[in-house]
């Protein structure tokens, strides 16, 4: 299910874990400040819920609670900025408790509590539907874009379209490290440029059109027979292997 989106950070990772003696399922998402991805995160535990209903998944935000930015909509401010407030995934709804009941250890018990706040049955109620809606929606923020990139690239984003994300993160036309690349390394990929439809969320990709950035004059890229100056298709693709050079040195730089 997660391999159909396209993460604005990092990829969520499930796997199964084993805490004293008792099986459960274990995932994390780092850097998720992009609500669509929360969403998306929540829609993937949705559909565990349903296909078993007896499991209970419990969620944890370390820069506050799990989708409570929705909250002020059906609730007082006070409340949605609560950070200890406990977030399951149950039957394929979302279950809040605010954390006066954090306390109370046992599930069931939580659950009773739950089904006799009105408040917190609204609010749950609210968060599931409003999940669901943005869900149907994800795909509306997917934006795709046939561009000339060099084939070991698109090889790459064919084997892992996630890797535009930290492709997109990595160009900065105001970086003087950049630079430095842009006139020796990114040259090296001119010669191989190929049609490749690359995919985007929509911020992705007004990030990546944002910026005035044209390889340099003397650059071999003006030497491809693909290459116009006028073309999105070709400064994009350009951005994107600038983006790519620095990306790949990064790694290169910490692994040493």
């Amino acid at each position: 299910m997660s391999n159909e989106y396209l993460w604005e950070h990092n990829t969520i990772t499930l796997e199964i874990s084993k805490n004293e003696e008792v099986l459960h399922l274990h995932g994390t998402h780092f850097h998720g400040g992009c609500l669509d991805d929360e969403y998306q995160i929540a829609s993937i535990l949705l559909e565990l819920s349903r296909i078993s209903e007896t499991i209970f998944i419990r969620i944890y935000d370390s820069d506050g609670e799990f989708l409570l930015i929705d909250c002020p909509i059906v609730s007082d401010n006070s409340f949605a900025m609560l950070e200890k407030c406990l977030t399951y995934i149950h039957a394929n709804s979302v279950i809040i408790f605010p954390d006066d009941h954090t306390s109370v250890e046992m599930l069931d018990s939580r659950l009773q509590i739950f089904n006799k706040n009105a408040k917190q049955l609204l609010l749950s109620q609210h968060l599931t539907h409003n999940t669901f809606n943005r869900i149907s929606k994800l795909n509306l923020n997917q934006h795709n874009m046939i561009l000339l990139i060099p084939h070991k690239i698109a090889y790459l984003l064919n084997k892992c379209p996630q890797l535009i994300t930290e492709i997109v993160h990595h160009f900065d036309e105001k970086s003087f490290k950049t630079q430095i690349l842009v006139k020796t390394e990114s040259d090296r990929y001119s010669d191989s440029l190929v049609q490749y439809r690359v995919g985007f969320s929509k911020s992705l990709f007004a990030q990546l059109v944002s910026h005035n950035f044209i390889p340099h004059s003397k650059s071999k890229w003006w030497e491809s027979e693909k290459s116009c100056a006028t073309s999105l298709a070709f400064i994009l693709g350009y951005k994107i292997t600038v983006g790519f050079v620095v990306y790949i040195n990064s790694l290169l730089s910490q692994s040493k």
